[in-house]
């Protein structure tokens, strides 16, 4: 039914995908539903020919946009949970889907557009993860995405949203996450998107915590109060209502404001 499905011009939209789940991924051997969907791309690709022609090829782009709106239609955990009530069955279920899913990220995201890849990055945060057996193994693909720098920037603050959840909700350890965040302050406009909103919060949430240390949030403030002089009047609203709270979680910064000074 799956087979028939992507083979078809059009998606089954009419039928939930997750009524077909039980039939399709339980009792498929790990890798074999993997390959089931990959040698359908795979047989369309040309490797002598560019990304353009390959977009031009109608057998391609039909199976294309098929495995993409599978993705997008896949249940939510709590459905997937109420489907498959055997845990033996429902951990081989997902980790069907997380074989299947992160191959097709990994090799042709580079054909996606804006809309998809923001769509997608919303997809992750609200249910993606959590359908995958291990959400770490989607960190690579995230990293690689952030480090494109032909992406949009609003493109660029969903990778960072994305991040965070593997971080908080999965217990992802990423190092380099501060430093990360402080670079992306550094990419024009971002204030100036349509996700400004977001990036503040993850900022917010990333350095409400006691454990932060001071020099990292001070470099932090500094870095937004200097954004705030070339900011419109909203985003500069936003940026000093973000400073006021982070002066009052982490009292030792208030020296940046004022620092008593011995007159001798």
């Amino acid at each position: 039914l799956i087979e028939q499905t992507i083979l078809n011009d059009k998606f089954l939209m009419d039928e939930p995908i997750y009524k077909m789940l039980n039939n399709t991924f339980l009792g498929l051997e790990n890798g074999e539903f993997s390959s089931l969907f990959s040698s359908m791309i795979i047989e369309s690709l040309d490797k002598n020919t560019n990304s353009n022609t390959l977009l031009k090829n109608s057998n391609f782009y039909f199976k294309f946009n098929n495995i993409l709106n599978f993705i997008f239609n896949l249940p939510t955990i709590s459905e997937l949970k109420s489907l498959i009530t055997n845990n033996t069955d429902l951990e081989q279920t997902q980790n069907n889907i997380q074989n299947t899913i992160i191959p097709f990220l990994d090799h042709y995201f580079v054909f996606f557009d804006n809309k998809t890849i923001s769509f997608l990055l919303k997809k992750m945060n609200s249910n993606l993860f959590a359908l995958c057996l291990q959400p770490h193994a989607l960190a690579d693909f995230i990293l690689r995405l952030y480090k494109v720098e032909q992406l949009d920037t609003n493109i660029k603050i969903l990778t960072l949203s994305c991040l965070f959840t593997l971080i908080i909700k999965f217990n992802y350890i990423f190092e380099e996450y501060y430093e990360t965040l402080y670079i992306s302050l550094f990419i024009p406009d971002i204030l100036e998107s349509e996700y400004n909103t977001r990036l503040l919060k993850i900022l917010y949430l990333s350095l409400k915590p006691a454990n932060v240390s001071k020099a990292v949030v001070s470099s932090f403030i500094k870095k937004l109060a200097r954004l705030s002089l070339k900011s419109n009047s909203l985003v500069c609203l936003k940026i000093l209502t973000f400073i006021e709270h982070m002066m009052h979680y982490h009292n030792k910064c208030l020296v940046m404001l004022h620092r008593k000074r011995n007159i001798n």
